[in-house]
């Protein structure tokens, strides 16, 4: 749990200085906040603010794989804010979805392992992982190489355009790109890795030793690499 805290912190940190970077090149959605209809775009740098978009539109889709109702409500905004009499109405909406998404992640409610993870955090966290496993925490190292593994393979569906939900599970799939994203021999291992990684979520500590865990975390690592680059 203490891994997942320390990423939901670095992500809070970038929201935290997207939000405060706002009022500097869009001064009147502090100064105007309570009167939108004299909201306007004096000193409104738009430069600026096309940089800060798409800094904010990178950091949402890597959160939920890019399903968040934050995500979703960011855009709805980008749209409406053409039928905004200035930049700066639009501007302010997306400010305070941030705010919202700020909240969401201080209140502990938020993130889903499963979810957050994206492939540009995997090596971050095989890293945390492997600090588990060195200091023989064996059961939370399988649940987070788990949660690589399961998110893995999300990013392997979608790279084969294979259709799936949020809620399929390592197993489900694993199915889905048999014979697809890779071979049989594959296939039947991830089974095995799926089985060990669901005995650490549901308490069966002494059914697996340190040394299979160890063993699913170099896998992992190399299905990555291999995989996803």
């Amino acid at each position: 749990m203490a891994v997942i805290v320390k990423l939901n912190d670095k992500i809070l940190k970038q929201v935290e200085e997207l939000i405060e970077e706002a009022p500097k090149f869009a001064p009147t959605i502090v100064t105007q906040a309570n009167n939108m209809g004299q909201m306007a775009d004096a000193k409104f740098d738009r430069e600026r603010f096309t940089i800060w978009t798409t800094r904010c539109l990178n950091l949402l889709t890597r959160i939920e794989g890019g399903n968040s109702i934050h995500l979703q409500k960011f855009r709805e905004e980008e749209q409406k804010g053409k039928k905004y009499h200035s930049s700066s109405i639009k501007f302010f909406y997306q400010v305070a979805i941030l705010k919202a998404l700020k909240l969401d992640i201080e209140s502990g409610n938020f993130f889903d392992q499963g979810l957050l993870i994206t492939a540009d955090a995997f090596g971050d966290i095989l890293e945390q992982a492997e600090h588990l496993l060195d200091e023989k925490y064996k059961d939370a190292s399988a649940v987070l190489i788990g949660a690589i593994l399961e998110s893995s393979l999300r990013k392997l569906c979608d790279k084969n355009k294979v259709t799936y939900s949020q809620k399929d599970t390592i197993n489900t799939l694993n199915n889905f790109l048999k014979d697809k994203g890779y071979n049989r021999i594959v296939h039947k291992q991830i089974i095995a890795w799926a089985d060990l990684r669901n005995k650490a979520a549901h308490g069966k500590f002494s059914e697996y030793s340190i040394s299979q865990v160890e063993e699913m975390l170099k896998w992992v690592k190399d299905f990555v690499t291999n995989y996803l680059g």
